[in-house]
């Protein structure tokens, strides 16, 4: 069956994420985070990606993201290629990392950017390692409640000016994910679209 083509165009916007091979493995660590980080400023230089929010848990990870290059297979390959070859040396193992090649959901970022990014911040407290996305160290969560300490790659702008503040920002999250969302994540075969119809009807 021959790969589906990825939706590519300049100044879109996508979920990434992807899983270690074995669902059982949880290889990530704190050392591993760093280096994600690393990564993640790298794809702003290298490919003048922007990175609105990000998680990265014991075996997967998610970002949320916009190519302003349209080059998101360029800017993800090489972000795989060189995750996969850090981790492999760090665990002394060779062979594939994850599960397969990354996967990508269109975003209408009109519509969804908030949505997403409350669904990611809050991926360690639907998976209960923590009960409030404020205690989980390895997401950009922290970064939207402090500011002081965001990495510089990290773009909160986007999502904040749709908040008059911070606790304005923490209510929404606290929320919890909506329904849809929900809806659309737990599904067996997740969409290739985070959008409404009109936005969809573009692409078919």
């Amino acid at each position: 069956m021959p790969r589906r083509q990825r939706i590519a165009y300049e100044n879109a916007h996508y979920h990434i994420f992807n899983r270690a091979a074995s669902r059982k493995t949880a290889c990530f660590t704190a050392d591993h985070y760093a280096y994600f980080l690393k990564l993640l400023g790298e794809l702003t230089v290298k490919y003048s990606v922007k990175i609105y929010a990000y998680c990265m848990m014991s075996n997967h990870y998610h970002i949320y993201l916009s190519t302003p290059e349209g080059n998101i297979s360029k800017a993800m390959w090489y972000f795989g290629r060189q995750f996969s070859l850090y981790i492999n040396q760090s665990i002394n193992a060779d062979g594939p990392l994850f599960r397969g090649r990354f996967r990508d959901v269109l975003v209408d970022s009109d519509a969804y950017a908030l949505q997403l990014t409350r669904y990611i911040h809050l991926n360690p407290v639907t998976a209960g390692l923590v009960k409030t996305p404020e205690s989980y160290a390895w997401s950009s969560y922290l970064h939207y409640i402090h500011a002081s300490d965001r990495p510089r790659f990290l773009d909160t702008t986007f999502i904040k000016n749709h908040f008059l503040n911070p606790a304005e920002f923490y209510e929404f999250t606290t929320l919890g994910v909506d329904k849809e969302t929900v809806s659309f994540y737990t599904n067996k075969w997740i969409g290739r679209i985070l959008g409404g119809s009109d936005f969809r009807k573009k692409f078919q």
